[in-house]
C-alpha cells in the first residue's frame, strides 16, 4: 500500500430500512420501519464505539435518511441542530452527490453523509478501487481521501478503510 497522508475522511451512510406500509405516503416521506428503528441506533452505537468523530453530518432531507442521521448524531453527542440538510442528496446520482461533497468547506476533515442507493454504492465505487456490490440499508462506507481540498476528490482518490453494515456488525 502506498503510504499517503490522509487529509479527509468520508463516511457514506445509507439510511436504515424504511417502511412501505402506508401506500399513500410519497417516497420522500417514508419513515423507518421496525428493523430500521432497531438497526439505526445499534449501528450508530457501533460507529461511536469506534471513537469516530465527525466535523459535519450532512443528510438527505428524506424522512428515512434524516431519522438515521439524527440517531447517529445522538450517539456521537453531535447536536441535531448542526445537521446540514443537503436538498440535492435526495434522488441524486453519484456525480451529483460527488458535486455536493466538492462544495464542502475545507475546514471539515471528517464528514458523514447520509443518503440513498444507488448513489451511495456508486460513489464509493467511483472513489476507490475496491468494488462494493451494494451498500445495504444502514451500511457505512469509511473512506480515507488523499487530498486536503474537497474540490479535489476524484476517481480512485480514496482508500476503503472499512465497510460495515448491520448483518456484519450486529
Amino acid at each position: 500500500m502506498n503510504p499517503r497522508t490522509i487529509n479527509k475522511t468520508l463516511f457514506l451512510i445509507r439510511h436504515a430500512k424504511s417502511s412501505w406500509d402506508d401506500k399513500n405516503l410519497i417516497d420522500f416521506e417514508r419513515p423507518l420501519n421496525d428493523r430500521g428503528q432497531r438497526d439505526a441506533p445499534a449501528m450508530a452505537q457501533f460507529f461511536a464505539k469506534q471513537h469516530i468523530d465527525t466535523d459535519l453530518i450532512i443528510s438527505s432531507p428524506a424522512k428515512r435518511a434524516l431519522e438515521t442521521a439524527r440517531m447517529f448524531a445522538m450517539a456521537l453527542d453531535y447536536s441535531e441542530k448542526r445537521i446540514v440538510i443537503g436538498q440535492e442528496i435526495y434522488e441524486a446520482s453519484y456525480i451529483q452527490l460527488l458535486n455536493v461533497l466538492k462544495t464542502l468547506d475545507d475546514a471539515y476533515t471528517k464528514v458523514a453523509c447520509f443518503g440513498h442507493n444507488p448513489s451511495i454504492t456508486e460513489l464509493s465505487n467511483y472513489l476507490t478501487s475496491d468494488l462494493i456490490d451494494n451498500v445495504p440499508t444502514c451500511g457505512i462506507v469509511h473512506l480515507n481521501l488523499h487530498t486536503s481540498r474537497w474540490t479535489n476528490i476524484n476517481v480512485h482518490g480514496a482508500d476503503l478503510c472499512a465497510f460495515d453494515y448491520p448483518k456484519k456488525c450486529l
